[in-house]
């Protein structure tokens, strides 16, 4: 039977990266058939393993990479468990049949937009790394407006941070309102320290009310992913973005479409909405119901449209065969029998 390294199978369960589970094979925090495990074991599929005493399920049969965008909102924390049991961006995310996601970088709690995730530890590490010089884009409003040498400066020598020089790939000023007390503009930077866009702008005196991520490397957030919700990446998009940043060895393990490898992503139900019988469900007699009220507006304008078109001498003679109302009541009140009084006369 195949075997493979511990700490590969660890991070393609999406654990983290090999080097991280490296780390946590040294700490005895992974298990083998009850046994704590050592730097050097291979492992097959047969073999049971725990990481924290939480056992992890394995099948012959490994779910191949898959990556989603995510229109992350603010007040969710990018964590899976949170002390102060505030939202975080995991609890809208579909379960996997195996392992689980990692999330590609992080955003700071008020900051919103597209976080990627994938199912791959080393895939996610690679993303984050440095060396791919990924630039991430964003959108911020600020207090205040740039002028040309604050400009020069946040893309050229850069502002200092922690006591190293931080500076933005270029910056696109969105609205030149001169009257206006905050502004937007469109920045881009390459690396992914904490709060580093903001601090950059707060070095310059300018405070930042609004921050969202509009892309990351070539993955640009789809207009159709509405807020707190998640989308797959179709496995082309997915192809395509590792052969760009020369990650050959990523492609062969991108998980092909159940129905069409070359599908676009479609939009995956969320766990907290409930389930996919019910979601159907209701969208199915929503459907029905716009169905209904688009049949009864068009009999409403046909019977307009024809009204319309008909000639006056038509809808004279039409409205001649109906009874008026006063000949209606008339009718009425004459088929009803008067009571019959009889005169009395005087004695």
């Amino acid at each position: 039977m195949d075997t493979e390294k511990l700490q590969k199978v660890l991070a393609a369960q999406g654990f983290g990266s090999r080097r991280g589970m490296e780390v946590w094979i040294t700490e005895g925090r992974v298990t083998v058939n009850g046994k704590k495990a050592s730097l050097g074991d291979r492992v097959s599929v047969r073999d049971k393993i725990s990481v924290d005493g939480a056992a992890i399920f394995r099948t012959e049969h490994q779910e191949g990479i898959q990556m989603l965008q995510y229109n992350k909102p603010e007040g969710e924390i990018c964590s899976h468990n949170d002390p102060k049991g505030r939202p975080t961006v995991f609890d809208n995310l579909p379960k996997l049949l195996s392992g689980r996601w990692l999330s590609v970088g992080r955003l700071d709690l008020n900051t919103t937009g597209l976080l990627l995730f994938t199912n791959n530890g080393d895939l996610a590490n690679k993303l984050m790394h440095p060396s791919t010089g990924l630039e991430r884009r964003y959108l911020a409003r600020i207090r205040g407006k740039l002028n040309q040498s604050e400009l020069e400066k946040i893309i050229g020598e850069g502002v200092e941070l922690d006591g190293k020089k931080a500076k933005f790939t270029d910056v696109i000023v969105v609205d030149r309102e001169d009257t206006a007390a905050n502004h937007w503009v469109e920045v881009g930077i390459e690396e992914g320290r904490n709060r580093e866009v903001r601090r950059i702008f707060e070095a310059l005196g300018h405070s930042v009310s609004r921050l969202k991520r509009i892309s990351y490397g070539d993955v640009t957030l789809m207009p159709n992913v509405r807020m707190g919700h998640a989308k797959e990446m179709a496995p082309l998009q997915i192809e395509k973005m590792l052969k760009h940043l020369s990650l050959d060895e990523f492609v062969s393990k991108v998980r092909p479409h159940k129905d069409n490898p070359k599908a676009k992503g479609k939009p995956l139900m969320q766990n907290s909405r409930g389930s996919k019988g019910a979601i159907a469900k209701s969208v199915t007699d929503k459907l029905n119901h716009k169905e209904q009220q688009a049949r009864k507006r068009k009999s409403r304008i046909e019977r307009a449209a024809e009204w319309s078109s008909e000639k006056p001498s038509d809808k004279k003679s039409r409205n001649s065969k109906r009874p008026s109302s006063a000949s209606k009541t008339s009718k009425k009140t004459s088929s009803k029998k008067r009571p019959q009084t009889r005169r009395r006369t005087g004695q």
